[in-house]
């Protein structure tokens, strides 16, 4: 958004304009934005200048739970070229889904990875092309491997994608990765490493180990574990380490590594909170999002301070860990974005309601589907990147169906022009859209106003119609006999309900500046 300060037919009426994609900011009130950003803006993705895309909802449920229980938590992975998901439910079962078939096979039943209640969910990682490893913290022999069909528990032979040998017993975990031919495993303050080349084998002699940090940073436990750019990170819930140079060497054999703290007071706030984002990780707690890159770490969230209340906060807090905030990385419109899941309360909510924190690098904006999400997570094959996510009875790949249930909004900034001692009246309000569904729309706006000495806020109604051939840049403009809102500040919010499919070029409203009042 930005004040033209052209005259418009020799007069000294302006513009105040949105086209400039400067995504949501809630740190600071309304009326002190920039004036490109929104003070709410969800479903309308700011791909680029010019350019918000109205996001896409959820299509078929692609998995449905039965029996009364629910998807507490879920993990894609691939067998070769073939897709699965690992689904976990409240029972402590688990089924699997293969996304090219959609036969759903049972893993293994009740009370077998999960306690329920306040125990921490599995965790699963991703080995090679042969399968998945999952640890839970369900017993003390809670670690097994999984490839599409077959389940290799504790005691049973390691299936040869994995290593050689007996599954291992006394090994159970919060969090799980691969990295240099070795499983490493998070369980409160400790972490575990198998021998090299085999994640099947905790055998010391062959190089695997154990280490329990007592460094001050970590204030309770590690929340989550991921490698990238060649080093592993060890999340904290209030610090971030990195691991590397790791070597196994001797007779016996004994694996050595250097461990170094990155952030020592800013860590991962929950499990399921981290996510590898283009060349780093992107990472989230009751404070915000941050992002690391390299060595260091930085608040990458802080346009979205008035989303992180201190009330989502404590209903975060409260929650057990199978509807704790979690995160997933997709490819929105060719953007890849990083999302949050985390409570909102926006214009028109009475209440908190869960809703996705968006992110693509370089600009924040709220996402929602039909469906309310309790978890989501993310699925990579062939460098595609996709979300998927679950109401707690159903499974979907999210962003893939126009719906013209997914309510659109867009709320600007409340402008001043040349300051706030003066009026501005507005005499026109222009539209310039894309309908890519062609079925035509409306555009539901309120020209909001603040005026001196006034505590209730001005809002005036308007319709903006959009024709079904509008399938090309389409203009529309209302006139002084249905823009005529006036207010020391002025700006305005805009809600589609009824579209499913349409491009955003831009808005402008078409002002006058007048005399202070009093003046």
């Amino acid at each position: 958004m930005a004040v033209d300060p052209s005259r418009f037919a020799g007069t000294d009426r302006k513009f105040f304009t949105v086209n400039k994609t400067g995504g949501i900011n809630t740190k600071q009130v309304r009326a002190s934005i920039k004036d490109e950003q929104f003070s709410w803006i969800e479903n309308m993705q700011p791909v680029d200048d010019g350019t918000f895309r109205s996001l896409y909802s959820t299509g078929s449920a692609a998995y449905a739970a039965g029996g009364g229980k629910t998807i507490v938590y879920f993990y894609p992975f691939n067998v070769g070229s073939v897709g699965h998901i690992a689904i976990f439910l409240s029972d402590g079962s688990a089924d699997n889904l293969n996304l090219n078939t959609t036969a759903v096979t049972n893993i293994a039943g009740a009370a077998t990875f999960w306690g329920g209640g306040s125990a921490t969910l599995p965790a699963c990682v991703q080995i090679g092309q042969g399968g998945i490893v999952i640890v839970s913290t369900k017993s003390a022999n809670a670690y097994w491997a999984w490839d599409g069909t077959t389940l290799s528990s504790p005691g049973g032979a390691v299936p040869a994608w994995l290593g050689t040998g007996i599954m291992p017993s006394g090994i159970s975990g919060t969090g799980v990765e691969s990295f240099q031919s070795r499983v490493w495993i998070i369980n409160g303050a400790k972490l575990t490493w198998s021998a090299p080349g085999n994640g099947g084998d905790f055998v010391a002699a062959d190089g695997s180990g154990t280490a329990v940090s007592t460094d001050s940073f970590l204030r309770v436990q590690y929340t989550g574990i991921r490698q990238a750019n060649g080093f592993l990170y060890l999340f904290g819930d209030s610090s971030v380490n990195v691991i590397s140079n790791v070597q196994t060497a001797g007779s016996p054999l004994v694996t050595t590594f250097n461990n170094q703290n990155v952030d020592p007071q800013s860590g991962a706030g929950w499990f399921n909170g981290v996510q590898v984002f283009s060349r780093g990780l992107v990472f989230s707690n009751y404070e915000g999002i941050f992002a690391l890159f390299g060595g260091s770490s930085q608040n990458v969230g802080e346009d979205l301070d008035g989303i992180f209340t201190l009330a989502a906060q404590t209903q975060v807090v409260n929650r057990n860990p199978s509807t704790q905030p979690s995160t997933a990385i997709a490819s929105i419109n060719s953007v890849t974005t990083f999302m949050l899941l985390w409570p909102v309360k926006g214009p028109f909510d009475v209440a908190l309601r869960n809703a996705l924190l968006m992110w693509d690098g370089k600009k924040w904006y709220i996402g929602s589907q039909t469906t309310t999400l309790t978890f989501i997570n993310s699925r990579q094959l062939l460098s595609t990147l996709q979300a998927w996510g679950t109401d707690g009875t159903n499974l979907y790949q999210l962003f893939t169906t126009a719906s013209t249930a997914n309510v659109k909004v867009w709320q600007t900034k409340l402008f001043s022009g040349e300051g706030p001692q003066t009026v501005k009246q507005s005499m026109r309000h222009y539209t310039s859209v894309i309908d890519n569904s062609a079925l035509g729309f409306s555009i539901a706006t309120t020209l909001d106003t603040v005026n001196e000495a006034v505590l209730t806020a001005g809002a005036q109604a308007l319709t903006v119609t959009i024709p079904a051939a509008a399938t090309t840049v389409y203009l529309t403009g209302l006139g002084s006999s249905m823009s005529s809102a006036r207010g020391n500040y002025l700006g305005w919010t805009s809600v589609v309900n009824s579209a499913s499919d349409f491009t955003l070029i831009s808005q402008q409203t078409l002002y006058q500046e007048q005399s202070p009042l009093g003046g």
